[in-house]
C-alpha cells in the first residue's frame, strides 16, 4: 500500500486504478502487486502460502473453523480479484492473459495439493482444511479467468460449498463433544447413536461432489462453462479429479466411523502407524478438559441424547443450500452481479462520483442453460458422486492395500513438506513471494 501510494499519491482503489491507467508497470508497482496479492493468498491459503491452515484449523475450536472454512478464507480470494480488477488491470500492454495464466497455475496446484492432502489425513479437522484448501484452488481457478462468467460460477460455488464445509466442521465438532476424539482411527465403529450427524456428514461430502440440486452444482456447471470458453477445456478434469478426492476423504471417514468399515490402519500407508504430523498431540488435546468430561456417559455406557442446538445448524446449512439451488434465475442473479463487479469503469464512476443517473453495468452476460437442469450437467455431476464413493470404498478395501502404498510412497514427498514447523513455513511464504514477484514481472511488461 505504501509503494502504490508513493506512485500515485492516493489509498482509494479507484483512484490508484485511474492513475495507473495505460502506464507501463515499473519495478515499484511490480513489488506492490506481489506484496499484496502474496498477502491476500495467505489469507486464502494458497500454495506456497497455505502451511497455516492445517495446524490453524487442527486446534481452533469449531465455532471459529466454520467462520475459517464458510467465509474468512474466500476473503483472501475476493481481494486479490478486486485489487487486481480496479489497480492492476489497467496497466499498459494487455496483461491480462498473462496474469490469467500465473493465477489459474496457483489455483490448479492448491487444488490438487490439498486434494491429495486431505487423503492422507487421520486427524478429521485437518482433513477437512485440506478440503477447504482444495476448494479454495477451484475458486481461484473460476476467479482467475477474468471473465464475468467464470466469476459466476466461482461465486455460486463460494456459497454452496462454503455451507457445506461449516456443516462437515459442525458435524465433526458434535463428534469431539460426544466421543472426545476427532481421529478416525480412534472413531471407528463409534458412532453409533449419532445418526442425524452421521447424515450429515455424508449428504455434506456429496454436496461438495456438487450434488445436484445444490447450488454449488450450477456454480460448477457455470465454472466449466467458462473455463471452455477460456480456451481450457481441460480444466473440467482438474476440477473433477480434486473434487472426487476430497470428497472422497470424508466419505472414507464416514464409512469408517458410523459403519465400521476398513481397519484401524492408517488411510495412506496401510500400517498401523499414522502418518499424520501431530495427529495424536492434537487428539490429545482434543480430549482434555470439556471434551473428557462429555465423554464420560458414552464410556461408562449411559447414552445421553445429542442436543437439537447441535443437530440443527447443520441441516439447516444444507438446507439453505439446496434451497438456493432450486432457486429459480440464481444463476442470472448471480452472473448480474459478476458483470457489475468486473466492470471497472462503473465501479470508479461510481465511488468518484462522476456518472449520472444509473451506474453502467458492462453489459449483460449471456448465461448457459441451467447446467444443474440439463441432462449433460446432472450426469456428470452424479459421475463425481459416484467416484468419490468408489475412491472412499477402495481405501477402506483391506484388498487395496498395495494400491494405497504406492500411493503413499508416490505422496510421501508431498506430507514430509507438511511439517508444521514455523521455519518451513517462512521459507515457503519468501520463495513464494520471490516466485509471486517474478511471475509479476513477466505478466505485467
Amino acid at each position: 500500500v505504501g509503494f502504490l501510494y508513493a506512485r500515485t499519491g492516493s489509498l482509494n482503489l479507484a483512484q490508484i486504478g485511474q492513475a495507473l491507467t495505460g502506464r507501463h508497470a515499473d519495478g515499484l508497482i511490480v513489488v506492490a502487486f506481489a506484496l499484496l496479492t502474496g498477502g491476500f493468498l495467505v489469507k486464502a491459503a494458497v500454495v506456497p502460502f497455505h502451511f497455516w491452515l492445517p495446524d490453524a484449523y487442527g486446534s481452533a475450536p469449531t465455532p471459529v473453523c466454520v467462520l475459517f472454512a464458510g467465509v474468512m478464507s474466500e476473503l483472501g480470494l475476493f481481494a486479490v480479484i478486486r485489487v487486481w480488477v480496479t489497480v492492476f488491470s489497467g496497466l499498459a500492454g494487455g496483461s491480462g492473459p498473462r496474469m490469467r495464466a500465473v493465477l489459474v497455475g496457483f489455483g490448479i496446484v492448491t487444488a490438487v495439493v490439498g486434494a491429495v492432502m486431505a487423503l492422507a489425513q487421520l486427524h478429521l479437522k485437518r482433513m477437512l482444511a485440506f478440503v477447504t484448501m482444495s476448494h479454495l484452488g477451484i475458486y481461484l481457478i473460476g476467479a482467475a479467468l477474468l471473465t464475468p462468467l467464470g466469476l459466476t460460477g466461482a461465486s455460486l460455488l463460494v456459497i454452496g460449498d462454503g455451507l457445506a464445509k461449516s456443516a462437515l466442521f459442525l458435524g465433526v465438532g458434535v463428534l469431539q463433544h460426544q466421543r472426545a476424539s476427532v481421529s478416525e482411527t480412534k472413531l471407528r465403529g463409534r458412532g453409533h447413536g449419532l445418526a442425524v450427524t452421521g447424515v450429515t456428514i455424508v449428504l455434506g461430502a456429496l454436496v461438495l461432489a456438487d450434488l445436484p440440486p445444490f447450488v454449488s452444482s450450477a456454480g460448477h456447471g457455470l465454472l466449466v462453462d467458462a473455463a471452455d470458453q477460456a480456451g481450457l477445456p481441460w480444466m473440467e478434469i482438474v476440477i473433477a479429479l480434486s473434487v472426487i478426492a476430497s470428497s472422497g476423504a470424508v466419505l472414507r471417514a464416514a464409512a469408517r466411523i458410523w459403519l465400521g468399515w476398513g481397519g484401524a490402519e492408517s488411510p495412506d500407508t496401510g500400517s498401523g502407524t499414522a502418518d499424520d504430523p501431530g495427529e495424536e498431540s492434537e487428539d490429545r488435546s482434543d480430549t482434555s478438559g470439556a471434551g473428557q468430561a462429555q465423554d464420560r456417559p458414552e464410556r461408562s455406557g449411559q447414552k445421553r441424547r445429542v442436543p437439537l442446538t447441535m443437530v440443527l445448524p447443520p441441516l439447516a446449512l444444507l438446507a439453505i443450500g439446496l434451497g438456493l439451488g432450486l432457486t429459480p434465475g440464481i444463476e442470472e442473479h448471480a452472473a448480474a452481479a459478476a458483470a457489475a463487479f468486473s466492470d471497472r469503469a462503473a465501479y470508479a464512476a461510481a465511488v468518484l462520483g462522476t456518472h449520472s443517473g444509473s451506474i453502467p453495468t458492462g453489459g449483460r452476460i449471456v448465461v448457459p442453460a441451467s447446467p444443474a437442469a440439463s441432462a449433460g450437467g446432472v450426469l456428470t455431476d452424479l459421475g463425481q458422486v459416484l467416484a468419490a464413493l468408489c475412491v472412499a470404498g477402495i481405501a477402506l478395501d483391506r484388498r487395496a492395500v498395495r494400491l494405497r502404498r504406492a500411493l503413499a510412497a508416490g505422496t510421501g514427498w508431498l506430507r514430509r513438506l507438511h511439517s508444521g514447523l514455523v521455519g518451513d513455513q517462512v521459507t515457503w511464504l519468501v520463495a513464494g513471494l520471490a516466485l509471486l514477484a517474478a511471475l509479476g514481472e513477466a505478466a505485467l511488461h
